[in-house]
């Protein structure tokens, strides 16, 4: 198994969980303050970053999925 790969792949899901960690706030605070166009523009930027983090996912089961079936 290819650690190197694995380890790049957490890498950019703990940047990625954290930009949408940042968007989250941001949307938070444009909600409290009615902001429906600035809510609705963040809305659709977490929706991409969330695509995002669930295409390095999918790649780390694969990686591992790959692993495993050599087992068998």
């Amino acid at each position: 198994m290819d650690l190197n790969q694995l380890e790049n792949l957490g890498e950019e899901l703990r940047s990625v969980g954290h930009k949408r960690r940042q968007i989250v706030e941001k949307i938070v605070a444009e909600v409290q303050e009615r902001d429906v166009e600035s809510s609705n523009d963040l809305y659709m930027e977490l929706i991409n970053i969330s695509d995002q983090a669930i295409e390095i996912i999918d790649r780390q089961k694969q990686l591992i999925d790959k692993e495993v079936q050599k087992l068998h």
